[in-house]
């Protein structure tokens, strides 16, 4: 099956040969390759006309345009692909050789399909990152706030796990569903993603299958600004497109098949781009409770659990099984006295290990 993967260039003469090189020596060998250059002014459009043509015979498309954006070069390049499954690598990261085969070894043709992997996170050198360097220090506590949801939605809802729109791979007709990525500067992805749950549940591979470059030049660091302002028009509309409608997936977030845990969940924890329960951001609820503080996560390792215990089909007992996770779960919180995570006591661990003895729990990721 074809995979179209588009490159948005702008200003990553650095880069750009290593994230162009990454595609081409894919082990999946069905690919397009889509560079839209969006005006860059370093010499990146230059090195990219190089790397083509020192790969003549691959099935390259490239354009080069005034600056418009990053939103518009991303959904230019999308409407010149011809795979039925599409992906996009922004000009500074970079994919792992085996990503594409790996992501789609347990692929099977469906109409609405999205899927994520781990990231390693590498500086300008391409060299990981440090285990105390703040992106890092972030990811791996997001990761940890992951093993605690029921789903990957409610991971998802929780921290963008995922980290960028470069980690995401997505059938065509899902992304004409959704209806594209919005005009968003922090968070398109997150919101394409969280859109795309209402259809269908996430995949998350547990592999690290590409790399997210950190440098002083990317968005990350430039426009912190808007972080508040677009997570919480973001979140809105998620919710408000589960008020509309009952959402496909019945595994996705929202009172239509989480009637009471969802109410628990958004006044305990808080999104991504705060630090206050996301309950407070939510406007037009139907039911108000009262808020709730924020809980001490607990790793799913000290409870003898695997990374991950996501659910991953619909039943009739999954609210349940998850308030029922919840309450063992806050039975360990204590107040927080130093960053070590306190233990939980070996009965929570021997009663989640029942739970999680369901049929339809289990590790999402198919390796």
């Amino acid at each position: 099956m074809l995979v179209s993967v588009i490159i948005p260039s702008y200003n990553h003469a650095r880069y750009v040969k290593q994230a162009i090189r990454s595609v081409i020596e894919q082990s999946y060998s069905d690919v397009e390759l889509i560079i839209i250059d969006d005006g860059s002014s370093d010499g990146s459009e230059e090195l990219i006309r190089e790397s083509i043509s020192e790969n003549c015979g691959r099935h390259i498309v490239f354009e080069a345009q005034r600056n418009a954006g990053a939103h518009q070069a991303i959904m230019r390049g999308l409407s010149l692909a011809k795979g039925n499954l599409l992906t996009i690598l922004n000009s500074d990261d970079f994919y792992e050789l085996n990503r594409l085969e790996r992501m789609l070894h347990n692929f099977s043709p469906v109409e609405n399909y999205i899927a994520f992997s781990r990231v390693r996170l590498v500086d300008d050198r391409s060299c990981p990152l440090s285990n105390n360097a703040p992106l890092q220090l972030w990811y791996d506590q997001a990761l940890r706030d992951a093993a605690r949801c029921p789903t990957v939605g409610y991971a998802l809802l929780r921290n963008n796990i995922s980290v960028t729109s470069g980690n995401l791979l997505f059938t065509r007709a899902l992304y004409d569903r959704v209806g594209g990525f919005r005009h968003f500067k922090m968070c398109h992805d997150w919101d394409f993603l969280m859109r795309a749950t209402h259809y269908v549940e996430p995949i998350y591979i547990q592999e690290p299958l590409m790399a997210y470059r950190y440098h002083e030049t990317n968005t990350l660091r430039s426009t912190a600004h808007l972080v508040e302002q677009e997570g919480a028009a973001a979140l809105n509309d998620f919710v408000k497109l589960g008020l509309s409608e009952t959402a496909p997936n019945h595994l996705a977030p929202g009172w239509a098949h989480w009637p009471a845990y969802f109410d628990l969940f958004i006044d305990r924890f808080a999104c991504w781009f705060s630090k206050e329960p996301m309950g407070r951001f939510i406007q037009g609820r139907p039911v108000q409770k009262q808020v709730r503080g924020r809980a001490i996560w607990v790793d799913n390792a000290r409870l003898g659990l695997a990374d991950t215990d996501f659910l991953t089909s619909s039943g009739a007992g999954n609210e349940a099984y998850a308030l029922l996770r919840e309450m063992l779960l806050g039975q360990s919180e204590q107040p927080v006295v130093s960053a070590e995570l306190t233990p939980a006591p070996k009965t929570l661990g021997a009663s989640l290990k029942r739970i999680l003895g369901r049929g339809n729990v289990g590790p999402i990721s198919k390796t």
